[in-house]
C-alpha cells in the first residue's frame, strides 16, 4: 500500500507499523503468558528466518528468558553471540555485549567482562549501551588504577572524538584527572576541549561549571568568571527546552559576583550580579545567599548605608535565612544599623 499525507490516521497508522511476524508473534504471546520454555523456544524458531529488522527482538528475547530463568552462564553466552548472528543490528549487538559483561561479572569473570565492556566502547560508539558500558569500566578503573585507565581512555578518545561517546571520554578524563590524580591543570584542559568541541554535550553545564571551580583555584578568577558567563549564556531559547532551569545557572550568577568581589577586588561590581540572581532566578535556593552578600560588598566599599539598607531587605524578604541567626546580626551591629526588627 502507498501511503500519502492527506490519508486518513488508521490508514497511516498500517503504513507506518510493519506487523510482527507471526513466528515472534506466537514468541511474544508466549512470554506474556509465563511460558517461559515454549517462548524460549518460539524465540529461536523465530531467528531462523527473521526479517533483518525483527531479528533483533527474537535475539533479545531469547537471552533475557534464559536469563530470567537464572541460567546466567548461558545467558551470557547468548547475549556475547547476538554481534555474530546479527551484524547489521548495532544497537541489539551493543546491548548483547553489555549485558552479557554484566552478567559475567556477577559470575566473578571480571576479566571477560570487563573485555567485553572495552569492546561495546570501542566498537559501537554511537550507541546508548557504549556510554553505560563506559561507567561501568570507568567505576572499577578509579578503583583499581587511575592512571591506566587515564590513559586508555586517551587512547580511545584519540579514535572516537568524532563519535557520540567523545564528550563522554572527556568528561570522565577530567574527572579522572581532578579526583583520583589532582592534576587539576590538565583536567582543565580537558574541560575545556569538551566545551569547545561539544558545545551541545548534555554534560555541558557540568563542565563549564567544574571548569570555573578549577579556574579560580588555580589563580585565574577573569578565566572562571568568563566560563561561568558561557554557562549562564546556555541560558538562550535556542540553548534550552521549555522552561528548564539549570540548577548551575543561578549558582553561576552567585558565584559571578563572590569572585568579583573576593578575588578581583571590585565589590562595586559585584552587587548587581548578585542582584541578577534574584532578577533572573526569582524561585532559586540562593536568593537570601545573594542579598546577603550584597550587604558584604557594601561592607567592602566601606557604604554602611549600603550594608544597612541590605540587611533591612534581607529580613523583610527573608525572615527565616540562615544568615538571620548571626552573621546578618552582627554586621549590623558592626555598621550600626540598629534594631532591624
Amino acid at each position: 500500500m502507498r501511503c500519502s499525507a492527506p490519508v486518513v490516521l488508521l490508514v497511516w497508522v498500517a503504513c507506518s507499523a510493519a506487523p510482527i511476524p507471526r513466528d515472534l508473534a506466537r514468541a511474544e504471546s508466549l512470554e506474556r503468558a509465563g511460558r517461559r520454555d515454549e517462548a524460549i523456544a518460539a524465540y529461536r524458531e523465530a531467528q531462523r528466518a527473521c526479517d533483518p529488522e525483527r531479528c533483533g527482538e527474537a535475539y533479545r528475547g531469547e537471552a533475557a528468558l534464559v536469563e530470567d530463568s537464572g541460567d546466567k552462564a548461558t545467558a551470557a553466552r547468548l547475549w556475547a553471540a547476538i554481534p555474530e548472528r546479527i551484524p547489521w543490528d548495532k544497537e541489539t549487538s551493543a546491548t548483547g555485549l553489555k549485558n552479557a559483561a554484566l552478567l559475567y561479572l556477577t559470575l566473578g569473570d571480571d576479566a571477560r567482562a570487563y573485555d567485553l565492556l572495552w569492546r561495546v566502547i570501542a566498537a559501537y560508539p554511537e550507541e546508548a549501551a557504549a556510554d553505560d558500558a563506559l561507567r561501568h569500566v570507568v567505576a572499577d578503573g578509579r578503583r583499581r588504577n587511575p592512571t591506566q585507565l587515564l590513559e586508555a581512555l586517551e587512547r580511545l578518545y584519540g579514535g572516537l572524538a568524532r563519535t557520540n561517546i567523545g564528550d563522554n571520554l572527556l568528561w570522565e578524563e577530567a574527572l579522572v584527572l581532578h579526583d583520583d590524580l589532582h592534576d587539576d591543570a590538565r583536567a582543565l584542559g580537558a574541560l575545556d576541549r569538551l566545551v569547545s568541541t561539544y558545545p551541545h554535550s548534555p554534560t555541558l553545564d557540568e563542565a563549564l561549571w567544574l571548569a570555573a571551580q578549577l579556574a579560580r583555584a588555580l589563580g585565574d578568577p577573569a578565566g572562571a568568571v568568563h566560563r561561568l558567563r558561557r554557562l549562564l549564556a546556555t541560558r538562550e531559547p535556542g540553548n534550552r527546552i521549555g522552561a528548564y532551569i539549570s540548577p548551575f545557572l543561578p549558582k553561576s550568577q552567585l558565584t559571578i559576583g563572590l569572585i568579583l568581589r573576593d578575588d578581583l577586588h571590585r565589590p562595586a561590581d559585584a552587587v548587581p550580579e548578585l542582584r541578577q540572581v534574584a532578577h533572573d532566578f526569582p524561585e532559586s535556593i540562593y536568593l537570601d545567599d545573594a542579598q546577603f552578600e550584597i550587604a558584604v560588598a557594601y561592607d567592602r566599599m566601606g557604604d554602611g548605608a549600603g550594608v544597612c539598607q541590605a540587611l533591612a531587605e534581607l529580613a523583610a524578604k527573608y525572615p527565616e535565612s540562615k544568615y538571620e541567626l548571626a552573621q546578618a546580626p552582627a554586621l549590623a551591629r558592626t555598621h550600626g544599623c540598629g534594631e532591624r526588627r
